[in-house]
């Protein structure tokens, strides 16, 4: 039996979240959003999903439409802190 290679894997799993994030921004659980982003990027090299532009972007605009630009902000800064360049539809969502 073959195996999974692990970028196929981690980009199902990378889509997952991509799905998940943008699911609960459009029902207005920013909160939610915000916890399952923290819950499967911790662990530094151990992370269960490689985050990536998309995800913080959806994560910025679900908090910003809802009205709460702290977590907004504090989560665009994170992403700059760990190296994910913004687009131009993460300097909107801001």
């Amino acid at each position: 039996m073959s195996r999974l290679p692990t970028d196929r894997i981690a980009g199902w799993s990378s889509r997952w979240l991509t799905d998940e994030l943008t699911s609960l921004a459009r029902s207005g659980s920013w909160d939610a959003a915000l916890e399952t982003f923290v819950n499967v990027s911790a662990g530094g090299g151990n992370a269960m999903v490689s985050t990536n532009v998309y995800h913080y972007t959806t994560l910025i605009s679900a908090c910003a439409r809802g009205g709460h630009w702290e977590p907004a902000l504090a989560t665009f800064h994170h992403m700059r802190e760990r190296g994910v360049a913004p687009n131009v539809k993460t300097y909107t969502s801001v």
